[in-house]
């Protein structure tokens, strides 16, 4: 018994089973899990060390080398990349993509006992390294608290009471903070004080460090009860450490301020910094727990945000930076309109075929299938997002067409005079199995994009379960639900009106053009095969991109001070550089604007790689209004603050989809010698610069900065009993200054240094009087001079790495690259050397590399598919050969609408591959059953392409139809997919109904001639 004779002989239970199931779909979508990206194993670590003091040579050779010696032990590690700074090491860890993500825990667990046993051998002075393998967290909200009259250490309090709050709120996983300026304590030694007391600078610091010690002094047993004793002096402010007495040689004592000036202040230099629209900021980057709906989650969280703010202090505001809910409410309102769209434009084309109540009965597909593929979503944990929701939107303009041949057959039997019951039966019971086969070849089609364990095919991975879940339930549906309810409403049609009504007539004409193709059908497939190669020939032109960039109402920005500069100095212009974005009058299309001194900030995007810290860089997150233009605004900015602040080079951008930047071209070099691997980088640059449109061509290499070299005499320290150890500990306590111990301030620890006061500290002149001890001075027993020293090295996989990249007003990246081959070719790399592209190219390489992989196979199986239908394999050869065709009017697609070869629209020519072969099988399908009624074979496909004509056009019309809302309103990431399926789906009709009949004729053509008079239709089946 078939699936449709079961439905259609217990149709009352079917009916209610289709609207329990719609039912529990619409349940289903009650705070459905909805993000804005997939959930993806981050692979990816960063290991922070420091040596302070050290030029970049030296943390190179001391830190980065004996790390990368440890961390390149773990077979797990595919690369390393490595910034290298004076005093500091920043380095990224990256891991295959095949490492499961069960794994990745114990990786990181390994990883930090490397990353420990390289510390063993890191030199006196280094800080111990730290792992961080949450760098990839993504921050759903981020709140910017701002009070201009507040100070840093207020700020911060009000921060942290803020994040107390908001992790009461279900879902909140964690809340951090950036932009905090810790409070200091400053101790600013005076040396002559000191000299004329006999004191020295260690006196100092015992004197402050054994008064602010903790340490337990026992119990005592009093009365049955324990009493714990504190006999610590713990210090509570400013006040108490300027009251620390210091004892004198000869017994006596002084307050500590009577030898040093004490004072709280912000920590100077301050690493990092935030401002928004000009304030002092703390920012908070909330990010949620998996599997929660992000709208929702933004709710509550929103509540909790108005609550939190009305009880802040006069003065302080709490306002929204990012919010990941808004992008995602955008999307699920599209696919809202997009689906209402695709049910009337469903109803509307089958009304025009085949009648209303025809076109009722199909157009109950749309939402039986879509809510009962967001039910079974919900069961499987896929998430609603920006992949899964894509999904739906290209299975849309695909599942319908189960419908349409289901409603079309039944009604075509009805015209031949079948009863309901067996038109119903019949209907189901014959489409069922190509209906089967083609699905499963679709899923079939998409699965090598999310096969494997790469990145790409995780974070794609959904978009294959929900293709696969909504055409298998449509095909379900169809072959239930519809046929039930075609028994019940669609009425047998006016048999004289098939004959004379303008389908038939168009039917009858494409019979006669069918029997002129199929006489000559080497010609019709050579014709066709010249219309490839030169969509093949056109195709090489149409750019290349992967994804575009985004159409986020927001932008970002990099700014670059020379290398060298003070932190200090960038924060100043990090915050002159918000107050003027702030200024409406000159920016009125930007609302709010944060900038990050020192820092890059919280990862809101998935794809966002903030810049590394550095001293001497900033960045911007930009905030626009909902009809600015974006491109306008860009230009602005670039003009406006480079006139204002032409030290800073500033590049506003959009945001881009990927991980990469869209339309960046990236050439890394890589090789041993660093001066042969430059010279190189200047040779690719001059060649850039030569490129007319080229803009934003830059490396990654900083000019050097000036440092003071001290060369140390050992014998005449020796004979002032020091040694450099104890110099490099004199220095730092004047100079950078040295921390002694730390206040217990409620939630806050206030650290306490100590440093030379500023007229010693701030003149490079007097760092020769620099005491270091009561016998000797710096300058008695070392040389100070000026030199020169990297700001920054790079490295990848224990080699030296140079980077340049660039874009141009109007190619793409690839095309970037086209155009400087030969000056690729002709680079003068280092022996051992070598050029690798990256950026959204390598991306590119990536994403094509699961198709390249996993394409062969899926090609096997859809060819196992097709030989099981048909158990013909020159059947099965027509088939496959019909699908490289769709390339030709995917092709004319992207060309008229001038759209690039993007990634969705790789998805779409995935999409046009199955729906090709669903109505090639259909088409060949019937022709096998008027062999079996004992037609010849060309008479055959002349009858079948007859009959299947009307579901045919009808399939390819609702689609393209479809995807014109998909096209106008789906913006820059899904209008290449609209355009490329659309092309394809209007030249993949001549496809399907003229090349599959040739291709036939050629092959299974062993009758001299078509017979001249063919009965219009076949006798009715039997059930």
């Amino acid at each position: 018994m078939s699936l449709t004779e079961i439905a259609v002989s217990r149709n009352r239970f079917t009916l209610l089973a289709a609207l329990a199931l719609f039912i529990a779909g619409i349940a289903a979508l009650i705070d459905f899990p909805a993000t804005e990206e997939p959930t993806v194993p981050v692979r990816t670590a960063v290991v922070e060390a420091y040596l302070p003091g050290a030029q970049a040579e030296r943390v190179e050779a001391l830190i980065a080398k004996p790390l990368e010696d440890q961390i390149r032990r773990l077979p797990e590690v595919e690369h390393i990349e490595a910034a290298i700074r004076p005093g500091a090491l920043y380095m990224t860890v990256a891991l295959y993509e095949g490492t499961a993500p069960d794994r990745v825990s114990d990786v990181w667990r390994r990883l930090r006992d490397r990353v420990a046993d390289a510390a063993r051998q890191f030199p006196e002075g280094a800080i111990p390294p730290v792992v961080n393998d949450e760098w990839g967290r993504v921050s759903v909200t981020t709140l910017a608290l701002t009070g201009p009259d507040y100070s840093s250490g207020q700020l911060h309090e009000m921060a942290r009471n803020v994040r107390n709050r908001l992790q009461t709120v279900a879902g909140v996983e964690q809340i951090s903070l950036h932009g905090v300026r810790d409070e200091v304590i400053y101790i600013e030694v005076q040396p002559a004080r000191l000299a004329a007391a006999g004191l020295s600078i260690e006196a100092v610091m015992k004197a402050v460090s054994d008064h602010n010690a903790v340490s337990g002094a026992g119990e005592l047993q009093l009365s049955g009860q324990s009493l714990q004793i504190d006999a610590s002096g713990r210090l509570r402010d400013a006040a108490a450490v300027g009251a620390v007495l210091v004892t004198l040689p000869d017994g006596g004592a002084l307050p500590l301020s009577a030898l040093a000036e004490i004072s709280l202040g912000t920590q100077e230099p301050a690493p990092v910094s935030a401002y928004s629209n000009g304030d002092p900021t703390v920012v908070l980057a909330v990010s949620m727990r998996s599997g929660l709906n992000v709208v929702s989650f933004a709710e509550r969280l929103n509540i909790a945000i108005t609550e939190t703010g009305a009880t802040l202090p006069a003065g302080a505001t709490l306002a929204r930076v990012t919010e990941q809910a808004d992008v995602v409410s955008a999307s699920l309102n599209k696919v809202g309109k997009i689906f209402l769209e695709t049910a009337v434009i469903v109803l509307g084309v089958v009304v025009v075929f085949l009648g209303w109540r025809a076109g009722l009965v199909t157009s109950v597909i749309v939402p039986l299938t879509t809510l009962g593929t967001l039910l079974i979503m919900r069961l499987l944990g896929v998430e609603l997002h920006q992949v899964s929701i894509g999904a739906i939107i290209i299975a849309l303009g695909i599942f319908v067409d189960n419908a349409i041949v289901v409603v079309e057959d039944y009604q075509r039997r009805l015209g031949d005079g079948e009863p309901a019951n067996d038109a119903a039966l019949n209907a189901g019971r014959s489409m069922a199995s190509p209906l089967l086969i083609s699905s499963l070849a679709i899923i079939l089609a998409f699965a090598p994009l999310v096969a494997g364990s790469t990145v790409v095919a995780e974070y794609m991975r959904s978009l294959g379960v929900v293709m696969a879940v909504t055409l298998l339930l449509s095909l379900f549906v169809a072959l239930t639900v519809i046929a039930v309810l075609c028994k019940l409403v669609i009425h047998a049609p006016q048999k004289a009106d098939i004959r004379k009504d303008w389908i038939g007539r168009i039917r009858l004409r494409y019979a006669s053009l069918v029997e002129r193709v199929v006489k000559h059908p080497a010609l019709v497939s050579l014709a066709m095969a010249a219309l490839l190669g030169g969509a093949i020939a056109a195709g090489a032109g149409l750019p290349q991109t992967l994804l575009p960039a985004s159409d986020r109402d927001q932008i970002q920005m990099l700014i670059d001070l020379p290398p060298g500069t003070g932190s200090e100095t960038t924060m100043s212009m990090a915050k002159a550089i918000s107050a003027r974005m702030a200024d409406t009058e000159a920016h009125p299309d930007i609302t709010r604007n944060v900038v990050y001194g020192g820092d890059g900030g919280p990862r809101f995007i998935l794809g966002l790689n903030p810049p590394l810290p550095a001293a001497h860089r900033a960045y911007a997150v930009i905030n626009l209004r909902k009809d600015a233009d974006t491109t306008e605004v860009l230009s602005r900015l670039r003009n406006d603050l480079g006139a204002r602040f032409p030290q800073a080079r500033v590049e506003p951008k959009r945001f881009s989809m990927g991980a990469s930047e869209a339309g960046g071209a990236v050439f890394i070099l890589n090789g041993a010698d660093r001066e042969a691997l430059s010279r190189a980088a200047d040779q690719l640059i001059a060649g850039l610069h030569r490129e007319s449109g080229m803009i934003d061509i830059r490396d990654d290499r900083e000019a050097l900065i000036p440092a003071l070299q001290i060369i140390v005499d050992p014998a005449r320290a020796a004979a002032v009993r020091t040694n450099p150890s104890e110099i490099a500990r004199a220095l730092q306590g004047a100079y950078e200054g040295v921390q002694l111990t730390t206040l217990n301030r409620g939630e806050l620890f206030t650290p306490v240094v100590l440093r030379a006061e500023p007229s010693v500290r701030l003149s490079p002149e007097a760092m020769a009087a620099t005491p270091l001890n009561a016998d000797a001075t710096l300058g008695q027993v070392a040389r100070i001079s000026l030199m020169d020293q990297p700001s920054l090295l790079n490295r990848r996989n224990q080699l030296t790495t140079i980077t340049v990249s660039a874009r141009h007003e109007s190619l793409t990246a690839q095309e970037i690259v086209n155009r400087m081959s030969p000056v690729l070719a002709q680079l003068d790399l280092p022996p051992g050397g070598a050029l690798k592209l990256g950026g959204e190219i390598e991306e590119s390489e990536l994403t094509n590399a699961g198709l390249v992989t996993y394409l062969p196979m899926a090609l096997l199986g859809m060819a196992g598919l097709f030989l099981w239908q048909f158990g013909s394999v020159r059947m099965t050869v027509i088939v496959m050969a019909s699908i490289p065709f769709v390339y030709i009017g995917a092709t004319l697609g992207l060309y008229l609408t001038g759209q690039p070869m993007s990634f969705t629209a790789t998805l779409g020519l995935l999409a046009l591959a199955g729906i090709i072969v669903n109505n090639g099988v259909l088409l060949l399908e019937r022709v096998v059953h008027e062999r079996k009624a004992g037609l010849g074979p060309l008479e055959a496909v002349r009858q079948a392409a007859e009959i299947r004509l009307r579901p045919i056009v009808m399939t390819k019309l609702t689609c393209i139809i479809g995807l014109l809302p998909l096209f106008l309103f789906g913006g820059a990431l899904w209008r290449p997919m609209a355009a490329a399926m659309m092309g394809g789906l209007a030249l993949g009709t001549l496809i399907t109904l003229v090349l599959i009949p040739a291709l036939y004729a050629l092959f299974f053509d062993r009758l001299p001639q078509l017979r001249k008079t063919p009965r219009p239709y076949p006798p009715a089946e039997t059930s």
